[in-house]
């Protein structure tokens, strides 16, 4: 394996595992804390955390590769170029569900979105960081 896919595989998991943390603690406090009367078990702002931090990562690291000049976009196929785009709309749909729902103006439908959510950045981040490494100089 290449070292640019190395870089792509640890940059992923790097992102899925920021992401996770806030998710975590929930958990944490869910099972070994007691949590104050009225403490909320809304799941979905965790949730929605994984997608911004994991398609955020992915889309600032390439933007970097770019920036450096290690990347030209010009080499990106029509293919890619959606994936991107995908990759870029999951990132913005989470952050602006993310504010919606800590307004307190999400919904029961809220974490079925952000599980959505999850899978698409997952699959679109992994896909073009592995894509982006083997374009890279």
């Amino acid at each position: 394996m290449s070292k640019q896919k190395k870089f792509a595989w640890f940059n992923w998991i790097a992102g899925f595992a920021i992401g996770l943390m806030p998710l975590l603690a929930h958990v944490l406090l869910y099972v070994a804390a007691k949590p104050a009367s009225g403490w909320s078990d809304n799941w979905a702002p965790d949730l929605l955390f994984i997608t911004i931090s994991n398609s955020g990562l992915a889309a600032l690291s390439v933007f970097v590769k770019m920036a450096a000049g290690n990347l030209d976009m010009s080499k990106f196929s029509p293919v890619l170029i959606i994936v991107w785009v995908l990759l870029l709309l999951s990132f913005a749909a989470a952050a602006l569900l993310y504010g919606v729902d800590v307004t307190g103006q999400g919904n029961a439908s809220t974490w079925v979105v952000a599980v959505c959510l999850i899978v698409l950045s997952g699959i679109c981040s992994l896909n073009f960081e592995l894509a982006a490494a083997d374009l890279e100089k």
